[in-house]
C-alpha cells in the first residue's frame, strides 16, 4: 500500500502515466491498424495545392500538419495564401481564415480575381497568358468597365454555390476577429468540421508578444508556436501561417529590373520555433510577371526544390511555367 501510495503521489506531481511508452509488440499492431486506415483514406485528409510539381514533391497538404509561407514585406505571402485557399475551396474544404493585415474588401477582391482567372473568364492580349481574371486594381477602385462590372455582380450572386467548400473569414477591423490561441481552440470546438486554419500573419496573434513562463527573449513567441502546433494536431486540421522575412538592407532596385530571390529561414526574426513546427516552409517571391515558390524546409525532404511561376497578380494569375523557354519569355515582362 505504501508503494502504491507513493506511485499515486508521484503521478499526481509529474503527470507521468503508468505506462512509460509503447513496446514493439504494441507498436506493430498499432502501425498495421493505422496503415490500413491511411490506405482507406480514413486516418487523414490530403488536400492538393494548385501547383502540380509541388504536389508531386510533397504529396499535398496533410491534415494535422502545418505549412508556413515566408516572404519579404510586400512580396506576396498573403496572395499565395489566398491562391492556396481558393484551390482548397474548390476541393470542398471548410476554411477558417484570420486576416490580421488585410480588410475584408481587398481580401475578397483578390479571391474574386484568382477565382475568375482559374475559370478563364477574360482573354488577355499582350500579357503573355491566355486566360486571366477580373483586374484587381479596378475592383479595389470601383472602376470596372460595364461588362466586367455586370459579370462581377453576377459572380457575387452565385459565389456561395461556386465552391463546394466553405469560407469563414475574420478580417482586419471585423468584430469577429479573435487574436488568441485560446479563442482559436474554442472556435475549432464550436466547428469541429473545419478542415483548414489560416493565420495571416502568425505574429498577428497576441500570444506571440504575451507573457512567457521561462522569461527568455522570444519565449512567448516560442510558446505560441508550440501551442499552435498542439492545436492543429489535436484537431487534425491543416494549419497554414504566413511570416515575414526581413531584408538586411533597404531594397532600392527598380521593381521592373529586380531579380526574383527566395528568402532564407535565417531572415525570420520572430522565433525559430515557428519555423520548426512547419512540415514544409515555403519561400516565395514575385515581381515583373514572374514568381518562384521554393521549399526552404521539408520535414520529409524536398528542401531546395523550386517551382517557376507566371505571376500576373493583378489579374489573378499565379501558375506554373510549363517550360524553361516560357520562363525566359516572362523575364522581360513589364505590365
Amino acid at each position: 500500500m505504501t508503494r502504491q501510495l507513493e506511485r499515486i503521489k508521484l503521478e499526481t506531481r509529474t503527470s507521468v502515466p503508468e505506462q512509460l511508452g509503447s513496446g514493439l509488440d504494441d507498436l506493430s499492431a498499432k502501425y498495421r491498424e493505422e496503415y490500413m486506415k491511411r490506405k482507406a483514406g480514413k486516418s487523414f485528409t490530403l488536400w492538393k495545392t494548385p501547383f502540380q510539381r509541388l504536389n508531386d514533391e510533397i504529396g499535398g497538404l496533410f491534415s494535422g500538419d502545418i505549412y508556413g509561407i515566408m516572404a519579404e514585406s510586400g512580396r506576396g505571402k498573403t496572395y499565395l495564401s489566398e491562391v492556396l485557399i481558393e484551390c482548397l475551396l474548390r476541393q470542398g474544404a471548410r476554411i477558417l481564415v484570420k486576416s490580421y493585415e488585410v480588410k475584408w474588401y481587398p481580401w475578397l477582391s483578390r479571391l474574386l480575381s484568382i477565382m475568375t482567372a482559374d475559370d478563364g473568364v477574360l482573354q488577355a492580349e499582350g500579357l503573355g497568358v491566355k486566360d486571366v481574371g477580373l483586374p484587381n486594381k479596378q475592383l479595389l477602385a470601383g472602376t470596372a468597365e460595364d461588362d466586367i462590372e455586370a459579370y462581377l455582380f453576377d459572380t457575387l450572386a452565385k459565389i456561395n454555390e461556386h465552391y463546394p467548400g466553405e469560407l469563414i473569414l475574420q478580417a482586419k477591423g471585423d468584430k469577429s476577429l479573435t487574436r488568441t490561441l485560446d479563442a482559436l481552440e474554442r472556435e475549432l470546438l464550436m466547428r469541429p468540421d473545419i478542415d483548414v486554419v489560416v493565420v495571416d500573419p502568425f505574429y498577428g496573434l497576441e500570444d506571440v508578444y504575451g507573457k512567457n513562463a521561462n522569461k527568455t527573449a522570444g519565449g512567448a513567441a516560442e510558446q505560441a508556436a508550440r501551442n499552435f502546433e498542439r492545436i492543429i494536431g489535436e484537431h487534425d486540421v491543416v494549419g497554414i501561417y504566413t511570416i515575414q522575412a526581413h531584408s538586411e538592407k533597404q531594397d532600392t532596385e527598380d521593381e521592373a529590373q529586380r531579380e526574383i530571390r527566395l528568402p532564407k529561414r535565417d531572415k525570420v526574426k520572430t522565433t525559430k520555433a515557428v519555423l520548426e513546427i512547419a512540415t514544409n516552409l515555403f519561400s516565395f517571391d514575385a515581381s515583373n510577371g514572374i514568381g518562384r515558390l521554393g521549399i526552404e524546409k521539408g520535414r520529409n525532404g524536398g528542401e531546395g526544390f523550386t517551382v517557376e511561376l507566371t505571376a500576373l497578380l493583378d489579374y489573378g494569375v499565379l501558375r506554373e511555367v510549363d517550360t524553361a523557354a516560357q520562363a525566359a519569355m516572362f523575364t522581360g515582362f513589364n505590365p
